[in-house]
């Protein structure tokens, strides 16, 4: 696997390249988990190869072995690379540490009219798409025929069904069309439906952190004592495909449904910033959620930016005064009862006017929220006639995600949980809480 062709087939430019960019090959060798079955689990060939694997396995690596050696071996052979973005294709694909160039330094990344293209001496070529527009879904339908595909990270395809079924139908010359496609599972509809043999013969493997053979040992120790025995490290670690706990107020199909790809939402009427502060900022210590939604000028609410950081009261606070003013929001959400004191006199030293709001909840969590959960179940196909959809995620936002579809069963941190109920019941006027505000003269982050 991965043997390059002798220097004397190659052609000069081919030569001088690989010289000139001192490029020192080693033929790869696959470990028993990164090889591809021989046939589906019916015993007959397979139509994909899907590595459902944990983190630092080499999964890239994996599919990149594969998909040069076809390319390889049949010479004039067209196939396709899709990646969550179009860039993604281009640096982890091809010219990352673990892309096609690092199997075979003869294969080119070029860019012509119609888009970008890897290259193998042998006249074949795979056409580069991303996952995350409704462009590149247009890119994939007009993409032309391809006897082979590589899927990179599936599970992170922003527009993740329509992308896969456009890809499909381009899959439809040579002896036996095929897909092969590496993840860390999430359990999206579509990775449920492949694990599940529902979308043609489907060979799946697996692989544990304990088989990333390449991982610094001390990287891999400190991962597992972190997270090992937790949810989050059975999905990243354990390369477990994990369903949302029973009894959660939020499912992934809800979730889904209301999936709209970056940039795609429509102007806001109204955005918050909402922050669930941290008390510590230690190892150990919970972490610091922040939440950016909106309500749009069509009625329906908008979730655009979820992130959660690790930081000192100074760190997380210029990450809120930087969301604030890239969104332009019109409030700051935070709740009094934790962290409010930080909270208040960290934002208050940063900078100019801001509006901030504190939520002194006198409900718990879980009837906090309860009515923000039943948003998203709005439009399903047994709802009220007339229900509209209300609630859209505006990309992926895994962390938060995963905290919503084991709230509050078994959940191990609902920090983001709770920021996007400060930001959607501000934005929906659910005010079961009472609300104080004050308005802080606050200098910007380079001025203190």
């Amino acid at each position: 696997m991965s043997e390059l062709p002798d220097f004397d087939s190659w052609s000069p430019e081919d030569r001088d390249a690989f010289i000139a960019e001192g490029l020192e090959w080693q033929p790869w060798v696959a470990e028993d988990y990164q090889r591809a079955p021989a046939v589906a689990p019916d015993g007959e060939p397979w139509d994909g190869w899907l590595l459902m694997a944990a983190r630092g396995v080499g999964k890239t690596d994996s599919c990149a072995a594969y998909f040069n050696r076809y390319m390889t071996e049949h010479p004039g052979a067209r196939g396709g690379i899709v990646a969550p973005t179009l860039g993604d294709a281009a640096e982890a694909c091809v010219n990352g540490p673990s892309g096609l160039r690092a199997h075979n330094p003869t294969v080119r990344l070029v860019t012509r009219q119609g888009g970008s293209v890897a290259e193998w001496p042998n006249g074949s070529r795979a056409r580069l798409f991303g996952a995350s527009t409704l462009e590149n879904i247009d890119r994939l339908r007009a993409g032309g025929n391809r006897s082979c595909d590589w899927y990179e990270e599936l599970a992170a395809w922003p527009r993740l069904a329509e992308a896969f079924d456009q890809a499909q139908f381009g899959l439809r010359i040579g002896d036996h069309p095929h897909w092969v496609a590496s993840t860390t599972p999430r359990p999206r509809p579509l990775i449920l439906e492949l694990n599940e043999n529902r979308k043609g013969r489907i060979a799946i493997t697996h692989a544990t952190i304990d088989q990333a053979v390449h991982m610094d040992p001390a990287v891999r120790a400190r991962l597992v004592e972190r997270y090992g025995g937790t949810r989050l490290g059975r999905q990243e670690l354990y390369g477990e495909l994990l369903k949302e706990a029973e009894g959660a107020l939020w499912t992934f199909e809800d979730i889904e449904r209301g999936r709209i790809p970056k940039d795609s939402e429509p102007n806001m009427a109204r955005i918050v910033v909402a922050v669930d502060p941290a008390g510590t900022a230690t190892e150990t210590s919970d972490y610091t959620a922040i939440v950016v939604a909106g309500k749009g000028v069509d009625g329906e609410y908008y979730v655009l930016e979820a992130n959660h950081y690790k930081l000192s009261p100074h760190g997380w606070a210029t990450c809120v005064l930087d969301a604030y003013e890239e969104w332009e929001a019109s409030a700051i959400i935070a709740e009094v009862n934790m962290g409010w004191d930080v909270t208040y006199h960290t934002i208050k030293q940063m900078g100019s006017d801001l509006p901030v709001k504190q939520i002194k909840a006198k409900k718990g969590k879980v009837l906090r929220a309860e009515p923000i959960a039943a948003l998203y179940e709005q439009g399903k196909p047994d709802s009220p006639a007339g229900e509209k959809l209300r609630v859209h995620h505006v990309g992926l936002f895994p962390p938060l995600e995963d905290e919503m579809t084991v709230f509050p069963v078994a959940s191990e941190h609902d920090d983001l949980v709770d920021a996007l109920v400060y930001a959607l019941t501000e934005l929906t006027g659910k005010k079961d809480v009472p609300v104080a505000s004050f308005a802080g003269t606050i200098k910007s982050a380079s001025e203190m």
